[in-house]
């Protein structure tokens, strides 16, 4: 029994070191808003939320609601993520002097 593996394409080319960071902050912080989601509307209704006076005719879906708070829970995902990503890196440089 012969194994035959792949060969690297010669002409792959590797993402640069920013590029892979922002990838993999963002892929982190979408996992969280997927789980924040979950939880977030497994106690809440997102009519029930919307139920207002007079909500936005948009706002009356539900769909649009879990939509809307899967998108507040990512961009707080990757906020908090790129923050603590700029604080390591800024005690990585030497700039934690007091």
């Amino acid at each position: 029994m012969t194994l035959h593996l792949e060969r690297p394409n010669p002409r792959a080319r590797r993402w640069p070191m920013m590029r892979r960071d922002v990838a993999i902050l963002l892929w982190a912080s979408f996992l969280a808003a997927c789980v924040a989601t979950m939880f977030f509307f497994a106690m809440f209704d997102p009519l029930l939320l919307a139920h207002d006076d007079a909500p936005p005719r948009w706002l009356s879906d539900r769909m649009t609601g879990y939509t809307c708070g899967f998108f507040f829970f990512w961009f707080i995902g990757a906020t908090a993520s790129f923050l603590t990503a700029f604080l390591i890196d800024a005690r990585a440089d030497g700039r934690d002097e007091v």
